[in-house]
C-alpha cells in the first residue's frame, strides 16, 4: 500500500518538477553519500549549483541508537525523508537536532523499539503516518518553544490542538478521550494502538483521516459524531473488537476497505445521505448478518461484502445502478438477494461461493452478467434472466453448482428461465444447461440463433430450419451467419 503512495507521489512530483522547468523555472537536484550510519541527499533546491541542505533518506537497520547530526559537509541536516527510517525495528533511542526543519511521511515506521523522541523546536512540518507501527513508542515530547506542534499526556498534535497527529501505541490506556478543540484526526493517527478499547470523539471533528485507527485490535465502542463529513480509506481497517458502529448522517460514502476484517461487527447503521459503499468496504466482516442499504447508494463497490460469511439476506434499493465485481463472494450463508430493476450490471464474480443461495431474479434492467457471477452457488437451483438481450459472459462456470467427480469443469444441474430466443437460451444450450422459457421474446433472431448456426457451420447435428438462409441464395453458410448477427446489433 504505501509502496503505490511513494510511485504516485515519485510520479506527481516528476511531472511538477517537468511541469517547471518547461516554464523555466529551476528544479531540484540531489547527490547522494553516506555518513556513519544514514544514507543522505544533499539537495540543491534553485538548482544554481549551489547545495542548500541535507536531507536524511535512510539509516542502517542495525543501529540501536542514532544521533542524526547537526552538519554533513559543512551543510545543514535540515530533512528527515520519507520512510528514511522505516522497519529500523531494533532502534532504541534517537536525537533529532534543532535545526530539521521537516519530518517526512512514514519516516519512523515500525520500528518497534522506539520508546520514546523529542521534536526539537525547528521542525514545522511533520508528514502522515510519521510512527505507524512504533508499537513501544508511549510518548511524544516536543520542545516548548516549537511554533508548530504541541503534546499533551505524550500526544502529538498541531499548535492549535486542531489537528491530532499521532497517538503514541505503545501507551497502555484502555480510554482515551480526544480534546474538543480537535477537527480532524490525521491520518494513521491511532495506527496499531491495541491497548484501547473505547475512544470518545468529540463534536467538533469533522474529519477522520485514512487508516486512522487501523489495527485497534482491542477497541470495541467508538461513536461518530454528527459533524463527521468524511471517513478515510481503511479507517477502521481490522478494529477486530469492534462490535457496533453509526455512520452519521452527514458522510456521504463509505471508502475503500473503511471496516475490512472488522470480523467482531454484527451491527452497521448507513444513513441516508451515502450514495457509495467502496472497494472492500466490509471485506471479511463474517459477523455480519444483516445490513440494510438505504435508497441514497447508488453503487456498490467491488468485494464490498466479499467474505461476510454471516450475512443471510440483502435487499439492494432500486436506486443501485451497478453491483461490483465480487461484490457478495463468499457470502456462504447468503439465501436470498433482492436485485431491484435499476441495476444494469452485476460485476465478475459478483456472487461467487455464496453456497446457501437457491435462487434468484436478474430484472430486465440488467444488460450484463459478468463471468463467474454465479460459480460454485451449490444450492443454486432457480435462475430467472429477465433481459432476453442481457450478455452473459459465456463461460460455463459464470452460472454453476458443482464440479464433475474427475476435477474436469463444472456443471449447473439446476434450471436456467428466460424468452425463447434470448441469450439467457443462448447460454443454456451452449453449455447443455436445463432451459425454461417463461415466453416469447418477440424478437426474430437472438444469440441462440448464432450460437446454433455456428454450430450448424462446423458439422454438429444441430436442427435448424429454411429461415436461417437469410439471403435467400439456397445455401446456408457465413453470410447468413453475418446477416443474422448485423439483424440482432440492429435490433
Amino acid at each position: 500500500m504505501k509502496i503505490g503512495k511513494r510511485f504516485l507521489s515519485l510520479a506527481v512530483s516528476f511531472m511538477c518538477a517537468a511541469s517547471i522547468m518547461l516554464c523555466g523555472m529551476p528544479a531540484v537536484s540531489a547527490e547522494t553519500g553516506t555518513y556513519g550510519a544514514f544514507t543522505y541527499e544533499k539537495i540543491d533546491e534553485d538548482n544554481d549549483g549551489t547545495v542548500d541542505y541535507v536531507e536524511i533518506t535512510d539509516c542502517n537497520e542495525y543501529f540501536t541508537s542514532v544521533e542524526i547530526p547537526n552538519e554533513i559537509d559543512g551543510l545543514p541536516v535540515t530533512s528527515i525523508g520519507y520512510e528514511a527510517f522505516k522497519n529500523c525495528d531494533g532502534l532504541t533511542s534517537i536525537t533529532i537536532p534543532n535545526g530539521v526543519i521537516s519530518i517526512g511521511e512514514d519516516a519512523f515506521r515500525y520500528c518497534g523499539g522506539l520508546t520514546s523522541i523529542t521534536i526539537p523546536d525547528s521542525v514545522t512540518s511533520i508528514g502522515d503516518g510519521v510512527f505507524s507501527g512504533c508499537d513501544s513508542l508511549t510518548s511524544i515530547t516536543v520542545s516548548e518553544n516549537n511554533q508548530s506542534y504541541v503534546s499533551m499526556d505524550g500526544v502529538l498534535f498541531s499548535k492549535d490542538k486542531t489537528q491530532l497527529i499521532c497517538y503514541p501505541a505503545g501507551n497502555s490506556n484502555l480510554n482515551y478521550d480526544i480534546p474538543d478543540s480537535v477537527t480532524r484526526i490525521r491520518e494513521s493517527a491511532f495506527f496499531g494502538c491495541e491497548s484501547l478499547t473505547s475512544i470518545t470523539i468529540p463534536g467538533s471533528i469533522t474529519s477522520i483521516g485514512n487508516s486512522a485507527f487501523e489495527s485497534c485490535k482491542s477497541l470495541a465502542s467508538i461513536t461518530i459524531p454528527d459533524s463527521v463529513t468524511s471517513i478515510g480509506v481503511g479507517a477502521f481497517f481490522c478494529c477486530y473488537g469492534l462490535t457496533s458502529i453509526t455512520i452519521p448522517n452527514r458522510v456521504t460514502s463509505i471508502g475503500d476497505f473503511t471496516f475490512y476484517q472488522c470480523i467482531s461487527l454484527t451491527s452497521v447503521t448507513i444513513p441516508d445521505s451515502v450514495t457509495s459503499i467502496g472497494v472492500g468496504a466490509f471485506f471479511f466482516c463474517d459477523g455480519l448478518t444483516r445490513i440494510t442499504i438505504p435508497d441514497s447508494v447508488t453503487s456498490i463497490g467491488k468485494s464490498a461484502f466479499n467474505g461476510c460469511e454471516g450475512l443471510t439476506s440483502v435487499t439492494i434499493p432500486d436506486s443501485v445502478t451497478s453491483i461490483g465485481g465480487s461484490a457478495f463472494k463468499s457470502c456462504t450463508s447468503l439465501t436470498s438477494v433482492t436485485i431491484p430493476d435499476s441495476v444494469t450490471s452485476i460485476g465478475t464474480s459478483a456472487f461467487y461461493c455464496c453456497k446457501s443461495l437457491t435462487s434468484i431474479t436478474i430484472p430486465n434492467s440488467v444488460t450484463s452478467i459478468g463471468a463467474f457471477a454465479f460459480q460454485e452457488c451449490y444450492g443454486l437451483t432457480s435462475i430467472t434472466i429477465l433481459n432476453p438481450d442481457c450478455k452473459i459472459w459465456m463461460y460455463m462456470d459464470t452460472i454453476c453448482n458443482g464440479y464433475n467427480l474427475d476435477g474436469e469443469g463444472c456443471y449447473y444441474n439446476g434450471k436456467i428461465y428466460g424468452y425463447e430466443n434470448s441469450t439467457a437460451q443462448a447460454y443454456a444450450e451452449e453449455f447443455g444447461y436445463t432451459f425454461e422459457p417463461i415466453g416469447e421474446s418477440g424478437k426474430p433472431w437472438c444469440m441462440a440463433d448464432v450460437v446454433k448456426m455456428k454450430k450448424y457451420l462446423t458439422g454438429i447435428d444441430v436442427e435448424i430450419t429454411d429461415n436461417f438462409d437469410l439471403n435467400s441464395d439456397g445455401v446456408i453458410n457465413i453470410f447468413d451467419l453475418m446477416l443474422m448477427k448485423r439483424e440482432i446489433l440492429n435490433g
